[in-house]
């Protein structure tokens, strides 16, 4: 390749692989829901949600925070010994949570009241080091600014997972078969994003001691944060799955599956914005930090109100399409999980102002109260109400967390949106939905296609007509999107 002239380089700020990579990250969860619930039967997909739940909840203990430490503390000159730093503490020891899981899988088992968990939580534990150190890897390569390698990164690990788990279900379909899929797949993601991180840190560095006590001191009130947040989303399961067995959890898993779809959608935003947000704070222009994370914020909305109201015409059809008749008992949850879902994406772009600011312990705090409720509203509503109660205990958590860590995180950065842009998007999204409704359509692909096509024009000429997103919110996301010449 030839190199660019001396004291000048040409740099794409990097939303348009972010986008990608992120998009077919979205994309893992619709083109495995179906290779899973077509292979699995129902009871299976349950425990195979189990086995998930399990892994990711243990990832956030397995990674120690380090990824967030990085972006929060280290200066560029000193980003090379830290990753190094992050990355010997992380192997050693998610290498130990990966054998406590294997050691307490039978346990585990018996308090789930699903036998069928133990073997493939064993095979389980090795995805934590692997997944561990590879998230690690993305992370370093989005924060060394290198979009193009952390999107290889971030897609071949997504590619790899698919093709791994579609080829170990054609030899033997079962959720053991599904965990050895992951597990080789993440090896070669492992040895992927080891070689990309290689040729893209500056030359030398070493882990050292003296860069580990300020890693682990913003990265470990991470942890407890990570989990709080997963137990509001993911602690549900286990209750399901003791008082109902592992048929309801796979249901139930089955509108989570397309109700959390904004989560992968919307990751572009914060790939780009929260980056470019970091780097004005360290600059000390505050004013540019707040208009990159309001933009975030209403970018979600932008994203969330019209895929709530959609899911709740359209997600039915869409259930049904992708999964067999058995899990059509789902279907009225979708919408109400995607809500939360809105409410979730938007406020916890505060959680970034928290580590920017180092008051991380507030942060952890607001989230474990949120955590607490939730589990709290799961032992009160799954007993009577079932699913139904474990997606009304989630939008509760979800709001119950979020408005005060947007309100608290004010006191450091005064960011977010008023009350007529979320008017303005629900106007749009009303007009969405009445004319979807009023065009009707069959539940085939075509049909959903077109109706989610011509939803998705209406609302955007109701969006554009209404002035939902300003001249100056348009200026910074040109900003980000066109090529920028820049001095080396």
């Amino acid at each position: 390749m030839k190199a660019a002239p001396a004291g000048r380089r040409w740099r794409l700020p990097g939303l348009g692989v972010a986008t990608v990579a992120s998009m077919v990250d979205a994309g893992r969860g619709i083109v495995l829901f179906p290779l899973l619930t077509g292979s699995l039967r129902l009871g299976e997909y349950g425990v195979w949600a189990l086995v998930s739940v399990t892994v990711t909840l243990l990832y956030a203990v397995s990674g120690l925070g380090l990824g967030g430490a990085l972006v929060s503390r280290f200066a560029p000159q000193e980003r090379s010994n830290a990753i190094l730093t992050a990355l010997v503490a992380v192997s050693a020891w998610s290498c130990a949570v990966g054998l406590a899981l294997a050691a307490g899988a039978d346990l585990l088992a018996d308090m789930l009241n699903t036998p069928g968990v133990a073997r493939p939580l064993r095979l389980g534990a090795l995805l934590l080091p692997l997944g561990a150190l590879t998230t690690l890897q993305v992370e370093a390569l989005k924060l060394l600014e290198v979009f193009g390698r952390y999107a290889l990164l971030s897609v071949g690990r997504t590619v790899g997972e698919i093709i791994g788990i579609a080829v170990a279900l054609r030899i033997e379909p079962s959720v053991t078969a599904v965990v050895a899929g992951m597990v080789v797949a993440d090896v070669l993601a492992l040895v992927l994003g080891w070689w990309l991180l290689r040729s893209s840190r500056p030359a030398g560095g070493a882990p050292t001691k003296a860069l580990l006590r300020p890693l682990l001191a913003v990265g470990l009130p991470l942890v407890p944060t990570m989990l709080g947040y997963l137990v509001i989303n993911f602690s549900d399961r286990y209750f399901i799955g003791r008082l109902d067995g592992p048929d309801a959890v796979g249901r139930y898993t089955a509108a989570y599956a397309l109700g959390a779809l904004l989560v992968g959608v919307g990751a572009p935003i914060l790939a780009i914005l929260v980056p470019a947000a970091t780097r004005r704070w360290h600059a000390g222009d505050r004013d540019g930090a707040a208009a990159c994370f309001s933009l975030a914020v209403k970018a979600y909305l932008l994203l969330g109100v019209p895929a709530t109201v959609g899911l709740g015409l359209l997600g039915r059809d869409l259930l049904l399409r992708l999964a067999p008749a058995e899990y059509a008992d789902a279907a009225p949850l979708i919408p109400l999980i995607a809500a939360g879902y809105v409410v979730f994406t938007a406020t916890a772009v505060s959680q970034y102002v928290f580590q920017l600011a180092g008051t991380t312990r507030v942060l952890l705090a607001t989230v474990a109260a949120g955590a607490g409720l939730n589990l709290v509203l799961n032992m009160a509503l799954v007993p009577p109400w079932g699913a139904e109660g474990a997606a009304a205990a989630t939008l509760v958590s979800f709001v119950a967390t979020g408005v005060p860590m947007v309100v608290l995180s004010r006191r450091h950065l005064k960011f977010g949106i008023g009350v007529g842009d979320v008017w303005r998007c629900a106007v749009a999204a009303l007009s969405m939905a009445a004319v979807v409704h009023a065009a009707g359509g069959s539940p085939t692909f075509p049909s959903l296609l077109l109706r989610a096509l011509v939803g998705a024009a209406v609302y955007a000429g109701a969006a554009m007509a209404l002035r939902v997103v300003s001249q100056d919110e348009r200026r910074i996301l040109a900003d980000q999107l066109r090529l920028r010449h820049r001095a080396a």
